[in-house]
C-alpha cells in the first residue's frame, strides 16, 4: 500500500511539473539573449558599457581610443560637496554625440519620472530593447541596478535582464515597469548597432573640440553648482583644503572616475599622434 500511494505521488508531481512547463511555455517567459555579451568594468560605467556594445560588434577599437575620441578622457564635473553624482550629473550628448565617430549608430529612448509620458516612455524602452535584441543589436540602460549604466543581455516577458556594477555575473528579471521609477526617475535605454567610423582627423578635431567646451562649464551641458575645467579642479582643491569631511566616498569616487579619464587623455593623445602620422605618409 506503501509503495502504491509513493506511485501516485510520483505521477502526480509529474504531472505538475508537465502543466508549469506548459503554462511556461505558453505565457513565453523564456529569456531571448545574446550570447558572448559581456560587460567590460570601467569606472565610467556608460564607457564601459558602450565599449562592451562595440566589442560584442567586433569593432577594432581600444579604450583609449573610444575614451578619446568621445571627449570623454578630457571630462570633469566636479560640485563644491564633492558629491558623487559628479561623474553623472550633467547633459553628456556631446559625448555619446561623438561615440558614433568610433563605427556605430545608435538609437535611445530618454524619459522622466516627472513627465506626463513616462510609462509611455517605459514602455517605449521595453519594446525597442526587445527589438534590438531579437535583430541581434547590444543594449545598456541606466540604473537597472544602482545609479550606473549596466549591459542589457537579455530580457523575457517580465522586463530585462543585465550585469555590471553589483551584479557582474548577470541578474534579472527586472521588470520593465520599474525602469527609471527610482528617486532619480530617468528612464535611459540605448541600442548599438554598427555603423561607419569616421575619418581619424576629423574625430580627432571634433573630440579636441567638445574637450574644450566642456571645460568652459556651457550651461547647456553642466548643472548649477557644478563647474568643469579648471573652474572645476580648483572648487576641488578648495573643498579638500578647507573641509576634511569631504575626503570620503565622494572624493574618493570622483577621484577614481576623473584618474581613469586622465589616463586615457595621456595614451589618447600618443595614439591619435601616431595615427595621425601613419596618416600623412
Amino acid at each position: 500500500m506503501k509503495r502504491l500511494n509513493i506511485f501516485y505521488i510520483i505521477i502526480f508531481s509529474l504531472l505538475i511539473a508537465v502543466i508549469n512547463i506548459s503554462d511556461n511555455n505558453e505565457k513565453g517567459v523564456k529569456m531571448k539573449k545574446l550570447d558572448n555579451f559581456k560587460w567590460t568594468p570601467r569606472w565610467v560605467t556608460y564607457m564601459g558599457c558602450m565599449e562592451s556594445c562595440m566589442k560584442y560588434h567586433n569593432i577594432d577599437i581600444n579604450s583609449e581610443w573610444l575614451y578619446g575620441i568621445s571627449g570623454m578622457a578630457f571630462a570633469l564635473n566636479i560640485s563644491p560637496d564633492l558629491c558623487p553624482s559628479g561623474p553623472t550629473a550633467w547633459k553628456t550628448e556631446p559625448i555619446a554625440k561623438l561615440c558614433l565617430n568610433a563605427g556605430i549608430d545608435m538609437d535611445y529612448v530618454l524619459g522622466f519620472k516627472n513627465n506626463a509620458d513616462f510609462k509611455d516612455k517605459q514602455k517605449e524602452a521595453y519594446e525597442k530593447v526587445k527589438k534590438a535584441i531579437d535583430e541581434n543589436n547590444p543594449c545598456f540602460g541606466w540604473e537597472l541596478e544602482i545609479p550606473e549604466f549596466y549591459i542589457i543581455h537579455g530580457y523575457d516577458d517580465i522586463g530585462y535582464y543585465y550585469s555590471g556594477v553589483m551584479c557582474e555575473k548577470g541578474k534579472g528579471p527586472k521588470p520593465w515597469q520599474e525602469l527609471g521609477d527610482t528617486g532619480i526617475g530617468s528612464v535611459e535605454a540605448y541600442i548599438i548597432k554598427k555603423g561607419t567610423p569616421k575619418e581619424i582627423k576629423k574625430a580627432i578635431k571634433e573630440a579636441l573640440e567638445i574637450a574644450i567646451e566642456i571645460s568652459q562649464s556651457p550651461t547647456k551641458w553642466i548643472f548649477p553648482n557644478y563647474k568643469g575645467g579648471l573652474k572645476g579642479y580648483d572648487i576641488w582643491i578648495d573643498a579638500l583644503q578647507t573641509d576634511k569631511k569631504k575626503t570620503g566616498f565622494g572624493a574618493a569616487y570622483n577621484t577614481a572616475v576623473w584618474s581613469e579619464c586622465r589616463n586615457y587623455a595621456v595614451s589618447f593623445l600618443k595614439l591619435a599622434k601616431e595615427k595621425l602620422y601613419s596618416t600623412s605618409i
